[in-house]
């Protein structure tokens, strides 16, 4: 009797465990095409069997001891690691294209082709100086080319706030990617705890690691109750998720402003010693309210650090926003001062984050990149406005006008870039002003100090060397080897110098080989991520001909328990019923 009703608790409970293998098939099919599932499947095991007197062990069936999901960690490391290094040259390859665009070389209408026409110009003027059209052409040329200079830098520059809107929005998504992740760490402990296996939660944390190392390059490590850790690669002390729940979780911040600060001595401006400068930055990168706003005020001659910052835009901070009070094994003291905050040079240093991969580590290099070829056309700009301006006025005295100016200042021809550069106003309304001869009193046919300016264009100058600061004082005293009384000098050593034209083409060939890297490592970078991404889907990825292959199996497998309790109940009738017979 109790050996048909064991027999019938078997098939009951054989029964239960296909069903429950169907209901996993169930999930995996309606799963198909959710982004990150991974194929689950139960793990089937013989029950505790039972002990007979005599005979031995009599097995008791079959439970489900577990739900599985089937997941290859090796290859999440190797995804997430070219996810990274795809993600930086996506968005360079996308913002390289777009300055090319800008430069638009070569073509009939950029800058090349104007700075050619420009000292064409000068050339003609030179054989034709007391004919008002050619003078007029001289004058056309200058401000189509200082109009073209205006428009590029315009141009970079609004790439440069894309990019630096890009660097916020990208922050203000990590954080978002923070919260859910730090969210979904503590579920997973909790369903652990209980016993179970929380795959589905699982996959939505691997997903959005998946998500996040496109951002930056990450680094994970598998802890007890399938909690982990999470750290920037490379950067040891920064705590992404809070894993034992007294863990001291960092976020990042964006930098909006770094302004040196300014004392008054004597009635001027002068800087402070050292230098002081005030650091405004956003936590969570949400710059919609003020109250994310925070302080920062340092005091450092370090100008390496001061422009990383400005370069990186991204600070580690606490969940408030505040500076973390520890960093690994470095206190970072900060004592209040004004509405701001006071902190070293060296603690200061630990915050800058300025990934080499990723979404952010590619916005991050571009902006760089944008500064530089901005810096390359001032430059370009003051090599071209400066050396005209001294062989142009030289000699005049009194009579002697600049030929190019600032846009802010008419009269300012000593602070002149790429942004501001223009043909003086006077040339403009009265091409005549413009000086060709040797000397005002050498006649209308004198060519030959047109003729010095169209030879700049054959001049090696020291055009690499020209920075922010350099003014027209340096190109008068001939500090970039200019002509001396209107002729080309002789004797100089020209050896390190670059000719304007040349250096342009320079600028135009390195951001083509950028944008060409760019391009292949990106194409590149395609097919290897392809290749591993299909190897994990062979993994973790549902495949319908397997899963309604399972189900065929367990449908039998249900089919024919409930056919062995039929029959228990038949053998059962006969037993009890056949008795009052």
């Amino acid at each position: 009797m109790s050996g048909l009703f064991a027999t019938l608790n078997t098939s009951k409970g054989a029964m239960y465990t296909q069903q429950q293998s169907i209901n996993i098939t169930s999930h995996n099919i309606a799963n198909a095409g959710t982004p990150g599932y991974s194929r689950q499947h139960g793990v089937q095991q013989t029950a505790r069997p039972q002990t007979v007197v005599g005979a031995g062990q009599v097995g008791t069936g079959v439970v489900m001891n577990e739900i599985q999901r089937a997941r290859n960690i090796f290859l999440d490391f190797q995804i997430r690691k070219e996810s990274s290094s795809i993600g930086k040259y996506q968005v360079r390859e996308q913002y390289l294209t777009e300055i090319e665009g800008v430069f638009n070389e070569p073509s009939t209408t950029g800058l090349s082709k104007l700075l050619s026409e420009f000292f064409d110009g000068w050339q003609s003027l030179s054989t034709n100086t007391e004919k008002s059209d050619a003078r007029t052409i001289v004058a056309e040329k200058a401000k189509t080319l200082a109009n073209e200079l205006n428009h590029t830098y315009t141009n970079l520059s609004k790439i440069s706030e894309n990019s630096k809107s890009q660097i916020q929005q990208s922050i203000f998504d990590i954080n978002n990617i923070f919260d859910q992740l730090n969210s979904l760490n503590e579920e997973i402990k909790t369903v652990t705890v209980a016993g179970n296996n929380p795959n589905d939660l699982m996959d939505r944390r691997d997903l959005l690691l998946d998500q996040l190392s496109t951002k930056f390059g990450i680094s994970t490590k598998n802890e007890n109750y399938n909690s982990m850790t999470l750290k920037p690669d490379g950067i040891e002390g920064i705590n992404l998720i809070n894993t034992d729940g007294r863990t001291e979780v960092k976020k990042l911040a964006f930098v909006n402003d770094v302004k040196e600060l300014k004392q008054t001595i004597g009635g001027k401006e002068e800087s402070y010693s050292p230098k002081k400068y005030e650091i405004t930055y956003y936590k969570n990168g949400d710059m919609t309210s003020e109250t994310n706003k925070n302080t920062l005020i340092v005091e450092t001659d370090d100008a390496t650090l001061i422009n990383n910052i400005k370069e990186s835009r991204t600070l580690w901070v606490n969940q408030d926003g505040s500076v973390p009070s520890k960093i690994g094994d470095e206190i970072i003291e900060v004592t209040s001062n004004g509405n701001g905050r006071e902190i070293s040079i060296e603690d200061l240093n630990l915050l800058v984050f300025k990934p080499n991969t990723g979404e952010l580590g590619g916005v991050l290099s571009i902006y760089k990149d944008i500064d530089g070829y901005k810096s390359q056309l001032d430059s370009l700009a003051k090599s071209i406005a400066y050396s005209v301006n001294a062989v142009h006025m030289e000699g005049y005295g009194a009579d002697s006008i600049p030929f190019f100016v600032g846009k802010d200042n008419p009269l300012d021809y000593n602070n002149i870039s790429a942004g501001n550069i223009k043909i003086n106003e006077e040339i403009i309304k009265d091409p005549m002003k413009i000086q060709t001869g040797l000397s005002k009193d050498s006649g209308k046919t004198d060519g030959k100090r047109a003729l010095a300016i169209a030879q700049l264009r054959d001049l090696a100058m020291n055009i690499q060397d020209i920075t922010e600061g350099t003014t027209y004082d340096a190109f008068k005293t001939s500090e970039f080897n200019l002509p001396v009384g209107i002729g080309i000098a002789e004797g100089k050593n020209l050896s390190t110098g670059m000719k304007i034209e040349g250096f342009y083409k320079n600028s135009i060939n390195k951001l083509g080989i950028q944008s060409q890297e760019s391009q292949r490592i990106v194409k590149n970078q395609e097919t290897l991520l392809e290749g591993l991404l299909t190897r994990r889907a062979s993994v973790s990825g549902v495949s319908m001909d397997e899963e309604m292959v399972n189900l065929v199996q367990f449908q039998h497998a249900y089919q024919a328990n409930a056919k062995m309790i039929s029959t228990v109940d038949e053998l059962l009738d006969v037993v009890i019923n056949g008795l009052k017979r």
